[in-house]
């Protein structure tokens, strides 16, 4: 193996652990200041001023940053795999660390989060792509790599679907367990991968 090879596998595992432990207790803690409701559409945008669901929208943020970091250099068909040992991790998790025990409802929550997720991970994907891998992480040039996304329209497509897909999610965590939320969206992985 290339030292080229070396850096670059190193790189990716580094990245995926990255997106794996950002994406289990980003949800934790989102789930962890949720209340019990969300009477009105104003609460969905008042709730994300609470400590806990501030820290896990903070981390799912991370998430997000270092998945499209991790899209830009690795096949999708490697990262979503590789990357989803954190849905069974999230499950441990809710058992463990929420003392959590499937209704219409809850099946109907889970398809909006499996569709706009969907279309969201695919038009991510294709838009980093596009874009090719972010290699200079300096200030500036993090700056300059997030204002040529800003402008591109695949990469907006992708941030309107998961945003869809986060608020749906974050109205299925205000009734249902994260053992169960988390896990059960997974099945975007079988719908992007396919």
């Amino acid at each position: 193996m290339t030292s080229e090879n070396a850096r670059l596998r190193s790189k990716t595992w580094a990245c995926a652990a990255i997106v794996v432990l950002t994406q289990v207790f980003g949800n934790f803690f989102l789930k962890r200041g949720m209340p019990a409701e969300l009477p009105s559409p104003l609460s969905y945008l008042t709730v994300l001023f609470r400590p806990w669901v501030a820290l896990g929208v903070t981390l799912l943020v991370v998430w997000l940053l270092s998945r499209m970091t991790l899209l830009s250099w690795a096949d999708l068909s490697y990262v979503l795999p590789a990357t989803s040992l954190g849905y069974v991790l999230v499950a441990f998790v809710g058992r463990w660390l929420l003392d959590e025990r499937i209704t219409r409802q809850r099946w109907a929550g889970i398809l909006l989060i499996v569709a706009a997720t969907s279309v969201g991970e695919v038009l991510q994907a294709i838009g980093m792509r596009r874009h090719g891998e972010i290699r200079d992480f300096r200030p500036g040039a993090l700056g300059r790599a997030a204002s040529t996304l800003a402008r591109n329209s695949i990469v907006i497509g992708s941030v309107v679907a998961m945003a869809v897909s986060f608020f749906a999610y974050l109205g299925l965590l205000s009734f249902t367990d994260l053992s169960f939320a988390v896990p059960v969206t997974a099945v975007t992985y079988v719908v992007e991968t396919a």
